[in-house]
């Protein structure tokens, strides 16, 4: 019996060992001196739980999905650390300016910043990318949603790897147009566009470069306006109810007497 029970134990502890290998981060090869920096910061929630757990699971997965010399996400150690010894709260969103503040200490280029709220009988995330140089330069992502704030940042990884492939070219931008290549500088917004068409980034960057070189009114109007629909977060349809109609009341019938 004893020998029974401890071979059961053994398998038992086996399988545990198993599956956190599995969910282990990996080792990664350190990034280059040119490589972006990443920062998931922590998430806002009401009860201070969901928040942190939807922030560390995307920082996990985010980590799995973005290879190290491509795109450096920055550890859950050295965010927790400098919290820490800066006398803030782990389990609590910062500040918009102490946000930026902690992702230029960690030498982050952006930083994902968002929020956890109830939905129906689960959660839904709403998230956005921050450049850390000027945080409202904003990219809003679309909402998911889950049946755990853990689970339900599944679908934000590919989202997020959508709505980075503008950031080369809004990096390209704005360095044309320090050099006043406007026409430079359009391109390779239009460009940053056209790989992501709901980008917000690079038509800030290219709204700025029509001011610049003067562009006509209505040109710059309908740059405004594309910004305005592209920071409109994506709106889940609620399933239609349907309503029954009341029966129409029969016309009575005048009897004569």
């Amino acid at each position: 019996m004893k020998a029974r029970l401890h071979a059961r134990t053994l398998a038992a502890l086996t399988a545990v060992a198993v599956t956190s290998s599995a969910w282990a981060q990996p080792p990664r090869t350190p990034p280059g001196p040119n490589t972006p920096r990443s920062l998931v910061q922590v998430f806002a929630s009401a009860d201070k739980v969901a928040g942190p757990e939807a922030s560390d699971a995307l920082r996990d997965r985010m980590i799995r999905a973005f290879p190290s010399r491509l795109l450096w996400i920055i550890d859950r150690k050295d965010v927790v650390s400098f919290l820490e010894s800066s006398g803030y709260p782990i389990d609590e969103q910062l500040p918009a300016s102490d946000e930026s503040a902690l992702a230029k200490a960690l030498r982050a280029d952006d930083y994902i910043r968002g929020r956890v709220v109830p939905d129906g009988a689960g959660v839904k995330v709403e998230a956005m990318i921050v450049l850390t140089r000027d945080n409202s330069l904003t990219q809003p992502l679309p909402a998911v949603t889950g049946p755990r704030a853990d689970r339900a940042v599944a679908g934000l990884v590919d989202i997020i790897r959508e709505a980075r492939k503008q950031l080369p070219n809004e990096k390209a931008c704005m360095a044309a147009a320090r050099d006043n290549k406007f026409d430079e500088a359009i391109k390779a917004a239009d460009e940053g566009i056209a790989a992501y068409p709901q980008a917000t980034l690079v038509r800030y960057c290219k709204m700025n470069v029509l001011a610049r070189r003067e562009a006509p009114a209505t040109e710059q109007l309908a740059m405004a306006k594309e910004i305005l629909s592209s920071t409109r977060r994506p709106r889940r349809r609620s399933p239609s109810r349907r309503t029954r109609r009341r029966p129409r009341a029969s016309p009575t019938r005048r009897t004569s007497t």
